[in-house]
Parts: structure tokens; C-alpha cells; sequence
């Protein structure tokens, strides 16, 4: 008997390689936008203005206005205390930092008080002795001494609380002093030694604040051309004691 023919063989069930997967598009920072020029040239004569007007008024006498680099789209605050910090560093920025009084506080540098203070006694010669105290114990009222002098340390939270209001950050123990309320106690003490000239402070760029020693007729100038943080003269004179 003849035997029953094999069946055919089936054709594989092994499925066929599937094709290899697209690449993974990469994620890309968005390109940043092309500057106008003629909103960097807008921006370049704006931040000459305000140089000239810093020399006009007794300070920065080598910065050379011409040779000013255009700051970018940063904000005029930002491009111009980057400005001012380039040019009171480096070989001559010791004698142009002493000449024009000028001091510069970041944020970053995380200073306590003592060192803000010390800083200011470096440019304000004529309160050699100006140091923080507390009146009647650790906790008590800060405030700032020179030559006999006493000046409190007050900052605009506690100006502008009315009678009999609490003051909620005795409750928080990070609570910190600003350097705007020292630099005025260290103006009380200017004005209580008859010195003519006070620090005023430039406009800030939300991280930095820097300040000159200047005379009232030259901060009422700044003033008067946007130059200072306050717009106010009534209020830099206010803070700067004279």
C-alpha cells in the first residue's frame, strides 16, 4: 500500500521585521528673536542719555560715550547697572568706585548688615566710626552710631505702619533689613555732621541696587531726567536727609 503523500509545507508563520522606528526629533531651544536695529540704536541713545547725564552731573568722568557697546533688548535698568559695573571694575575701578562714591549690591552676594554698612564706611569717610547697635538688648530697636551719634535703622514696612499696628514680622524669623533703609541711617549721620553730600540710589533692575555720593544739586538733575529710582525729588530728599 502505497503510503499517503506528505502535505505540503506551510509557509512560515515568522512575521517579517517590522521597519525601524522614525528618530525621535530632538527638542530645540527656541531661536531667539532677531533684534531690530532700529531698536537696538533706540536703545544705544537712550543708555548714552543717561551716561551723559551721570558725567554731567560730576560722575563717571572716563566713561567714554562713544565707545559705548549697544546693551541689547535688556531692560534699560538691567543694560545700564551692567554698564556701571563694568566700568567701576578692573585696574581703575578701586579709584573710580572712591571718586564717585558709588557702591553696588546683588542679591547673590547674600551680604548681612554689618557688611552693607561696612561698605558704605569705605566710601562715606566722614563717618569712620558708623556701626549697627541694638538699644537696650539683642532684640531691641537697631540702630546705626557714629561719633556719638545715633540714627535708627527704619525700613518703608514699618513707615507705613499706622498706630497700634502689629507688626507681623516679628513673627517670621527670616525677616531682614533692606540696604535702602541703611543707607538712610547712614545719611542721618551725614546730615547730623554737616556733610554735604548723600548717597542717592540709581534705578534698580529688581536684583541690584547701586547708589552715589552725591550733592543735592546733582541728584536734583537725575532726578529731574529719570535717572534715580525715585522720580520724586520730595522723596529723594526725604531719604537721603538733606
Amino acid at each position: 500500500m502505497a503510503g499517503e503523500p506528505e502535505p505540503p509545507e506551510s509557509p512560515s508563520r515568522s512575521a517579517a521585521p517590522l521597519p525601524p522606528p522614525p528618530p525621535r526629533a530632538e527638542a530645540t531651544e527656541p531661536s531667539a528673536p532677531i533684534p531690530d536695529p532700529q531698536q537696538l540704536e533706540r536703545a544705544a541713545d537712550a543708555d548714552r542719555r543717561f551716561a551723559q547725564a551721570l558725567r554731567d552731573a560730576g560722575l563717571a568722568a572716563e566713561l567714554e560715550l562713544d565707545a559705548l557697546a549697544p546693551g541689547g533688548l535688556a531692560s534699560a535698568e538691567r543694560r545700564r547697572l551692567d554698564l556701571l559695573a563694568h566700568y567701576y571694575t578692573g585696574e581703575a575701578g578701586d579709584e573710580r568706585r572712591r571718586a564717585d562714591r558709588f557702591a553696588l549690591f546683588d542679591d547673590e552676594e547674600r551680604l548681612d548688615a554689618s557688611a552693607v554698612v561696612d561698605r558704605l564706611r569705605a566710601l562715606g569717610t566722614e563717618a569712620p566710626q558708623a556701626r549697627l547697635d541694638r538699644i537696650g538688648s539683642s532684640d531691641g530697636p537697631l540702630v546705626m552710631r557714629a561719633a556719638g551719634l545715633v540714627r535708627p535703622v527704619v525700613d518703608e514696612y514699618e513707615e507705613a505702619m499706622e498706630t497700634n499696628e502689629i507688626d507681623l514680622r516679628d513673627l517670621d524669623e527670616r525677616v531682614t533689613v533692606s540696604v535702602r533703609s541703611l543707607v538712610r541711617a547712614f545719611n542721618g549721620l551725614l546730615s547730623a555732621l554737616e556733610v554735604p553730600w548723600r548717597f542717592v540710589d540709581l534705578p534698580s533692575d529688581g536684583g541690584r541696587e547701586a547708589f552715589v555720593g552725591i550733592s543735592e544739586a546733582a541728584a536734583e538733575r537725575l532726578c529731574a531726567l529719570g535717572c534715580l529710582e525715585e522720580r520724586d525729588f520730595d522723596r529723594v530728599r526725604d531719604i537721603a536727609e538733606w
